[in-house]
């Protein structure tokens, strides 16, 4: 057992991710260390019913899961040959020219293969290489698909995609464009209601995947779970994503490969990013659960340092939760954790040093962000850890201001052209939960007073600016709180304003000689 491990399993957790002894349901809220409440909905136990039940809906009781048929069809598809990536400046206005707005889930058009091509390399740059679902082959080969598809028919598209056919690729392929999609609409709006067409389209799919059981499953319902981390108002993504882990270790026995571990890392780390943010256990927090091990296997680099970050940060969520968040950890254990978080910061910097240290193909197009994407994520680590401990008031105020900083300017340099002229809109995959700790870090500032409010009060107009770009109803709330502080600051920096130039005033005319 490794240091971090000894660190998590300090003590009984929770409950274990395979406790079936009781379903945990309904909303609660959450005080975090830094006094904002987060609503919470508490998941329930996904083995009762079984995954087998074609009824059980992660959506809640409106879902249209629910009234999907079970009778499924299949069609087979001759595997494409890959074709090769090549990463294209085209407008993001001609993407929305070129695709069709899909009006319900039983009408599915595929634009041409070039714009296929591009809203794929843009999911592969943006997502895959960070939390990898598909692999890179499987990725290669979506576009051919999409033009295989479009060839047999309207009718027959139709019919294959609502019937939730397990043949790799469709499915995945209308949810990538989804995801895509939902990406590119922060540089243009009009995209968003096409991402949503699309993710409506992807139902079939993923109602066989809630009661199917194999790796298709896994990957379709993690895609539809990364889906809903960027439009939080698609789905109950807490829910989701514990089913596909859930599922994941049912399936685990005999899958031993690369894409099998880069999943395994995938789910953990939004698994991780989901209970911090909703300030719950994690489904994972057992040291016996299979999303914890890891195997020696070649995997994407990114993805295991992300994910070594992930475990990283759910040993502190663990013990914020053992110490109901009253800040009561011991100095050492803090410390132990930030030299854990230093010596993981260090391997980063190697790793996005150069292009030549990826074995992975065309990866020269993210490297330049790699370095600002590991800033950003390694002060989300702090500030969780200096939030629930006993560290100094300066050091969590500069923190928290660094986090806002570091991912301005991530999302800053993501905006402008590379070396060779090449515009880089593939800003990595950041979230709902990303921008929660944005404003967690605004609260850690605001909590520190007037003073501190103005000596910080440009970085948290950015903060509250950036997670107003976001748009993500999660954070709806407690952004309308902190711009409501912002709002009462200011309005007593003017009164007391006034009050001042009134006093002055009345000094002054009272020190002024009589005409006489």
């Amino acid at each position: 057992m490794n240091r971090l491990q000894e660190l998590q399993s300090g003590g009984q957790s929770r409950h274990s991710p395979r406790d079936t002894a009781q379903e945990r349901h309904g909303a609660f809220d959450t005080r975090t260390a830094t006094g904002v409440h987060v609503y919470a909905v508490s998941r329930s136990d996904r083995h009762s019913p079984g995954h087998g039940d074609a009824q059980w809906a992660y959506w809640g009781g409106l879902s249209v899961f629910g009234s999907l048929s079970s009778a499924m069809l299949s069609r087979s598809i001759p595997a494409p040959e890959p074709a090769a990536l090549d990463l294209k400046s085209q407008p993001i206005s001609d993407i929305y020219r070129r695709l069709p707005l899909l009006t319900s889930s039983a009408e599915i058009f595929f634009p041409n293969s070039g714009v296929v091509q591009q809203l794929v390399e843009h999911y592969y740059y943006s997502v895959e290489m960070l939390y990898p679902v598909l692999g890179r082959t499987s990725l290669l080969a979506l576009p051919q698909l999409a033009a295989e598809l479009d060839i047999l028919g309207q009718e027959t598209v139709a019919a294959y995609v609502i019937s939730g056919s397990q043949e790799t690729g469709s499915g995945h392929l209308i949810l990538v464009m989804a995801i895509s999609l939902q990406l590119l609409s922060k540089s243009d709006s009009r995209l968003a209601s096409k991402a949503a067409s699309y993710f409506a389209a992807s139902e079939g799919y993923i109602a066989a995947a809630l009661k199917d059981q194999n790796l298709k499953s896994v990957q379709l319902l993690t895609l539809a779970s990364i889906y809903i981390m960027l439009d939080d108002t698609a789905g109950n993504v807490w829910q989701l994503i514990g089913h596909a882990s859930r599922l994941y270790c049912d399936i685990l026995d005999g899958l031993d490969d690369v894409h099998t571990e880069d999943l395994r890392m995938t789910l953990l780390s939004l698994e991780v990013q989901l209970s911090i943010a909703y300030g719950r256990p994690s489904e994972v927090n057992s040291p016996t659960c299979e999303l914890r091990k890891q195997r020696p296997i070649a995997a994407n680099p990114l993805a295991i340092l992300i994910a070594d970050l992930s475990g990283i940060r759910l040993a502190t969520q663990e013990r914020s939760l053992k110490a109901d968040g009253s800040g009561d950890l011991s100095q050492g254990w803090v410390v132990e954790i930030t030299m854990l978080l230093d010596k993981w910061h260090k391997k980063w910097q190697q790793m996005a040093a150069s292009a030549s240290n990826f074995e992975l193909p065309s990866l020269e197009f993210m490297y330049p962000l790699a370095k600002e994407y590991g800033v950003f994520i390694l002060h989300e680590a702090l500030l969780q850890l200096y939030t629930i401990s006993q560290v100094e008031q300066e050091t969590r105020l500069a923190t928290a201001a660094a986090l806002i900083s570091s991912l301005h300017i991530l999302i800053e340099k993501a905006s402008q052209p590379d070396a060779r002229g090449r515009a880089i809109q593939c800003i990595p995959f950041l979230p709902w939960p990303c921008f929660h700790s944005v404003l967690q870090a605004i609260t850690v500032l605001l909590s520190a007073g007037q003073d501190i409010y103005y000596k910080h009060k440009q970085i948290i107009r950015l903060g509250l600016r950036l997670c107003m770009d976001s748009q993500h109803d999660q954070n709806n709330a407690v952004y309308k709180a902190l711009q409501s502080s912002c709002d009462q600051y200011e309005n007593s920096k003017r009164l007391d304003d006034h009050v001042t130039a009134i006093a002055s005033t009345t000094t002054t005319t009272a020190e002024r000689p009589s005409a006489s």
